[in-house]
């Protein structure tokens, strides 16, 4: 797994919150592409807050599913998995937002313990407004050679400032794979760069853990 992710690992450090999924589809043959890392850490950082590399996509495959891959290392550098998921919208009655169901699988190697498998699904909720948006995600996933399962809760919050910036806060939650519980708020400045690509500025701050701190890049392509 080291091996299938060295290479991305390597892409991210050259280039530099993610681009959060939310329950928002691609559009049919759209394709979205999220990727950062933190550069600089706080002394002594190490969980939940490290270097933790992603590289993040979404493929519109239809009007009514999405298809996502995110690969990924966190655990201070000793957890590399690859996650792969589709995405399909959930019906609500009248103005009350947009919500989505995943459902997928994830392989994961852990370094000392050999690889683990899980399977789960997730489901989300947001809501655009005219100068920002709003946005839950909740996941379950089970792991298949244990009986163990993980969870997690992304809350977002985002607003528009003009044509060039916008910014968002995200507070992450949830437990790992060795049964801790984490949580982390990551507040962002994003720079719409082009059409197609914009920049992520930011900071991440552990609310466990050793409490540490990043300073994040990233970016967001569009296609």
């Amino acid at each position: 797994m080291r091996a299938l992710l060295a290479p991305f690992v390597l892409i991210l450090s050259c280039l530099a919150s993610a681009g959060p999924a939310g329950p928002w589809l691609r559009d049919d043959g759209a394709v979205f592409v999220s990727f950062g890392q933190n550069l600089a850490l706080s002394e002594g950082a190490r969980l939940p807050v490290h270097y933790d590399p992603f590289l993040y996509a979404e493929w519109g495959m239809t009007e009514r599913l999405t298809l996502s891959l995110n690969l990924y290392s966190g655990d201070a550098g000793n957890e590399h998995a690859a996650e792969f998921f589709a995405i399909a919208p959930l019906a609500l009655p009248g103005d009350r937002g947009v919500a989505s169901l995943s459902f997928g699988a994830a392989l994961r190697e852990i370094d000392g313990t050999g690889q683990q498998h899980l399977v789960g699904g997730g489901l989300a909720w947001g809501k655009g407004f005219d100068q920002g948006w709003i946005a839950i995600e909740a996941r379950l996933m089970s792991r298949l050679d244990a009986p163990r399962t993980e969870g997690k809760l992304d809350l977002t919050a985002g607003r528009h400032f003009n044509d060039g910036w916008s910014g968002m806060v995200q507070l992450q939650a949830g437990t790992g794979h060795a049964g801790d519980a984490y949580a982390k708020i990551a507040p962002t400045a994003i720079w719409h760069a082009t059409e197609r690509f914009d920049m992520t500025f930011g900071l991440v701050q552990g609310l466990t853990g050793d409490k540490g701190t990043g300073l994040t890049l990233g970016g967001w392509l569009r296609f």
